[in-house]
């Protein structure tokens, strides 16, 4: 019975000297492919937008407040936007992404304003970031605008079809 009473609180101290890691996942619910179709007068104009087209889950816990917080960032995999009709690429600041809303199912986000708007580099850039780390479940919706902006219109290039592979990445902020 001793030992017993000697065991009992090293058990316990054992027990609540270890912290849990922080969690997070990135799912995408929706619109993976990132698609443009460039084949009127009007897109060459007014640019293609691609609307509420994707939408991203996040899921981030840190029980033992080892993080700062999360940030979601993107990057292009390539280094322009691809045309599949084999004439020139339109270059990456053609494309504006744009997270317009977010949806917490659960925890809470306090994070980046939305509509966050960015222009790919060839880098990871941020598109949100949050310090609300405890039990976060979001959707994130994404929109896509392609020759949009005046300085980047669509004249000038070649019909068919451009894409572009993004990479989203979700990580802790330490």
């Amino acid at each position: 019975m001793r030992i017993l009473k000697l065991l009992f609180p090293l058990l316990f101290f054992a027990s609540i000297a270890f912290a849990q890691d922080p969690t997070g996942s990135l799912s995408i619910i929706g619109g993976s492919s990132v698609n443009f179709h460039v084949n009127s007068l009007t897109k060459y104009d007014e640019g293609v937008t691609l609307e509420g087209w994707s939408r991203l889950r996040i899921r981030f816990d840190d029980p033992a407040s080892l993080t700062l917080g999360w940030r979601l960032n993107l990057k292009a995999e390539t280094l322009s936007i691809i045309s599949d009709s084999g004439t020139d690429n339109l270059p990456l600041t053609s494309l504006e992404i744009r997270a317009i809303d977010v949806t917490v199912l659960d925890g809470a986000y306090n994070g980046t304003a939305v509509p966050s708007t960015v222009i790919l580099d060839g880098n990871y850039v941020e598109l949100l970031s949050d310090s609300e780390k405890n039990n976060i479940d979001l959707i994130i919706t994404i929109s896509y605008d392609l020759g949009t902006n005046g300085t980047n219109k669509l004249m000038g290039s070649a019909p068919g079809y451009y894409y572009v592979d993004l990479r989203y990445q979700l990580i802790q902020i330490n």
